[in-house]
């Protein structure tokens, strides 16, 4: 059994929206594309391919870039994440990763607030 840790609501995007973003390590290594799942005040969850052969590690840092227009989520352009968890489970297609925002702006942190009073 496991323990719900969520501390914020999330949004989550229908499979068919395929919000896509690329991701780069902060170390400058090799892009990684995905796609996000949900968003909350606190981080995002995404899909990657599994064919993406990156070390995706926990507490590994990651800047979000070439976010979908048309989202909302334009202000995470250049946004650092922190991986929390990376779900590996080989009956899935993708990889689960969760990340929390590093140093969020307020002013970015609004309008993610603002997308839970839309309709999406």
């Amino acid at each position: 059994m496991t323990t719900e840790k969520r501390t914020s609501e999330r949004l989550a995007f229908a499979k068919g929206d395929e919000v896509r973003v690329v991701l780069e390590p902060v170390d400058g290594r090799v892009r990684l594309e995905a796609r996000i799942l949900n968003v909350s005040r606190g981080g995002i969850g995404l899909a990657a391919d599994r064919n993406e052969k990156l070390n995706l590690d926990r507490e590994s840092q990651l800047r979000l870039l070439d976010i979908d227009a048309g989202t909302g989520l334009l202000c995470l352009q250049g946004q650092e994440v922190r991986i929390k968890w990376v779900l590996d489970y080989e009956p899935l297609q993708n990889l689960g990763i969760g990340c929390e925002f590093v140093n969020i702006h307020g002013d970015c942190l609004q309008e993610i607030e603002a997308l839970f009073d839309k309709d999406l």
